[in-house]
């Protein structure tokens, strides 16, 4: 026959059981409660966001298109100066012939990239290759150099692809 004394002790067995099952019940609720609250304030933020962000002007579905052409030219601008950065010193040491053709050439490389831009089509390669048939025209550039100025420029612009305008 079976002791007494392990019927209570079952019972408290159970018991302490059923409170720990509880326990972790509203622990887990709480956990839930506390997921929700998080991605509330995270939704929130977000929407907070978007309201502050500033929307194009529409005008009965066409953009305004001296809008479209400032923020065309201010992309320019910024890809110019990605462009010219730390080449202060070698520009200045180019004849001023070399520098006339060199500066016109890299409008012409800012206005393709921008254009590439744009229509969606710009990959790294393509900024590269165009960065490097500009930087080519400085004489007796080291290639290596040639190639690294060319893939930093192109990580930059497109990291920065969408300018303020």
């Amino acid at each position: 026959m079976k002791n007494s004394g392990e019927n209570p002790t079952s019972a408290e067995n159970f018991g302490l059981e059923k409170t720990r099952l509880n326990a972790e019940k509203e622990n887990r609720a709480e956990k839930g409660l506390e997921v929700t609250k998080a991605r509330e304030k995270v939704l929130k933020e977000i929407e907070e966001l978007r309201v502050a962000a500033p929307r194009p002007v529409w005008n009965g579905g066409l953009v305004d298109i001296s809008n479209l052409q400032k923020a065309k030219r201010a992309r320019q601008k910024e890809i110019e100066k990605i462009m010219e950065e730390n080449l202060e010193q070698i520009y200045l040491g180019l004849p001023p012939e070399k520098q006339i053709s060199f500066m016109a050439a890299g409008e012409k490389t800012a206005i393709e990239i921008s254009t590439l831009l744009d229509k969606g089509k710009a990959t790294l390669k393509i900024i590269i290759d165009l960065l490097k048939k500009w930087l080519s025209l400085i004489p007796g550039v080291n290639k290596y150099f040639l190639e690294q100025e060319a893939k930093i420029k192109a990580d930059k612009i497109l990291e920065n692809r969408y300018f303020e305008g």
